[in-house]
């Protein structure tokens, strides 16, 4: 359900007015979604969103898991199925964080969750928000490179690297 999760919470973002943020904590594995990787990955070109992701990894348990499934058919299938799952859940949640300038944090134990929340509050305190007027209007759908460049050295820059136009911005530009 990590799938149908994330497109519930890109849609409950999008009216919130302001800066906004998702803490995400999975081990990235989605069983059962309605929504999919590809719609939840399409889902955050449009979001005015920053998502963190911290991935717990709960693969050392699977052994564990899959002992309580006694027929050996039915546990090779889940197996199968649960490898896939991982093969793609850091890709994913490295992409959900990229795509939105946020942060990937991996937690191999849970020693490493605690330092990967106080790392992301202490990054959302010292951020900016920049925004900027194109130079040339876009359609609907349009995909806008972004580069982000200082003057200082020793400052670290991470911003997203495009944006979607959204329909509703489209319209209100006259396009």
């Amino acid at each position: 359900m990590l799938y149908d999760a994330v497109d519930f919470a890109l849609k409950r973002m999008a009216q919130i007015p302001g800066r906004k943020a998702i803490v995400l904590m999975t081990d990235g594995v989605d069983q059962n979604s309605a929504a999919t990787l590809k719609k939840t990955m399409d889902g955050i070109a449009e979001q005015d969103v920053l998502i963190y992701t911290v991935q717990y990894n709960t693969l050392p348990q699977l052994p564990q898991r899959l002992s309580v499934i006694k027929n050996e058919k039915a546990r090779r299938k889940v197996q199968e199925r649960l490898m896939k799952g991982y093969a793609v859940s850091e890709p994913y949640l490295r992409g959900l964080a990229e795509k939105t300038g946020g942060r990937f944090y991996r937690a191999d134990d849970l020693s490493d969750v605690g330092p990967a929340f106080e790392a992301i509050t202490s990054e959302l305190g010292v951020q900016y928000s920049l925004g900027y007027y194109p130079k040339q209007n876009s359609g609907a759908g349009a995909e806008r490179g972004i580069k982000v460049r200082v003057r200082y050295p020793n400052l670290v820059v991470r911003a997203r690297d495009s944006y979607t136009t959204s329909p509703a911005i489209a319209r209100s530009s006259g396009n």
